[in-house]
């Protein structure tokens, strides 16, 4: 009787049963363990980076606003209680400042007609005086003398302030004199009627500039603003803008000076920074300035990522800046584990240390970065007295 032929099909069967017994045998192979130990680790990296600040700014808005009289200073430090502005919320101020101007003028004139008729010696001391300051003046300013503009302006005030009151003291008895005073003292009762004398509700720098987001982009909306809301901040798109009131308009901000946020936005999505890390960086057009902040947040949208950094330092010149470039420094500091010893345990990386007696447990980590040329992992423990240099991790 003849022999089957072996056929093709026969010997794939019988290659991939070998295969399956190889594997087998494969598994449970007692293998080689390996230690290493834990070490101490840094690294530093820079990238670019798209910026958006968000501040802690409380802004102040009035209704009906007619005229502003700043009084603090574009930048300036203040605390609570500061003047700010004088507001006056009226249409009908501006008659009433022209009519307190004219009258104002008036006694001006017939002040220098009392002059004239003066032979009050003590009045006419006060005219020379405030005569004698003028000259100076026009010699100051024409260039004929030098000195201090600002000091001989005050002086010249001064000397005017004194004549006037010296008028109003003792020529109480001229009957045009005290009815121009008494239209002045109803025209400036009747403007600060409308007027609101605006200070400071908090500590801060106060500013008068406005770009549209400051009550979109503030510390209470930081942690959730998307990469789509930044690209549109970082184009001026107005359509992410607060809508403007009909009634009411903004008039100042105070900034807090020492607590304020920015948003960074990275094309690198291999960058994982960790909460607590600290970032340094330096805005385009601001780079005699380095500034450090906290990560306090990230998240991950398509192709970026987005790092929340809270700072805690003076803003300084960016109280007024709210997108750019920046140039971030990443220094990471941490442990050094061979990148072998690390561990993949339901979506969670740790490494396996070996404790007292032999035992071994899992301690979970960040993993902060890969040095792939060294073998080397930088990790941060989830739990931050498990892991420690000078400990023994587990290579399987």
């Amino acid at each position: 009787m003849a022999r089957k032929r072996a056929t093709g099909r026969f010997y794939f069967l019988l290659i991939l049963l070998l295969a399956v017994i190889a594997y087998l045998l494969y598994q449970n192979m007692p293998r080689r363990v390996t230690q290493g130990v834990v070490g101490s680790g840094f690294s530093t990296d820079n990238q670019t980076v798209d910026v958006v600040i968000i501040r802690d700014e409380l802004v102040s808005s009035y209704e009906g606003l007619e005229r502003v009289e700043y009084i603090a200073a574009e930048g300036a430090q203040v605390s609570i209680g500061t003047p700010i502005a004088d507001i006056y919320t009226t249409s009908y101020i501006q008659k009433e400042l022209n009519k307190l101007s004219a009258t104002r003028e008036s006694i001006r004139a017939y002040h220098l007609t009392l002059l004239d008729e003066s032979t009050d010696s003590s009045l006419d001391r006060l005219g020379e005086n405030v005569a004698l300051k003028a000259r100076e003046l026009k010699s100051l300013v024409s260039g004929r003398a030098s000195g201090n503009l600002s000091i001989l302006e005050d002086d010249l005030r001064s000397t005017m302030a004194a004549r006037q009151a010296y008028l109003k003291q003792n020529r109480l008895e001229d009957t045009k004199l005290q009815q121009l005073y008494a239209d002045e003292e109803k025209r400036e009762s009747s403007i600060t009627s409308w007027k609101t004398n605006a200070t400071a509700d908090r500590a801060g720098i106060v500013s008068f500039y406005f770009d549209g987001y400051e009550t979109v982009l503030t510390k209470d909306t930081f942690a959730s603003v998307s990469a789509e809301m930044l690209h549109k901040i970082m184009n001026g798109d107005p359509s992410v803008m607060a809508q403007k009131s009909k009634r009411s308009e903004q008039v100042y901000r105070i900034v807090a000076s020492d607590e304020w946020y920015v948003c960074l936005l990275s094309r690198d999505t291999s960058w994982s920074p960790v909460n607590g890390q600290e970032l340094s960086f330096q805005m385009d057009g601001f780079e005699d300035i380095t500034y450090t902040g906290t990560v306090a947040g990230v998240q991950r949208s398509g192709s970026e990522v987005i790092i929340q950094l809270a700072i805690n330092e003076p803003i300084g010149p960016l109280v007024s800046q709210r997108a750019g470039s920046a140039k971030v420094g990443i220094h990471i500091t941490g442990l050094s584990v061979p990148i072998r010893a690390l561990t993949l345990q339901n979506g969670q990386y740790g490494v396996w240390v070996q404790g007292s007696y032999g035992i071994t447990s899992f301690v979970q980590v960040n993993v902060l970065s890969q040095d792939r040329s060294k073998g080397l992992a930088l990790v941060q423990p989830m739990q931050s007295d498990a892991l420690y240099e000078g400990m023994t991790v587990m290579i399987y």
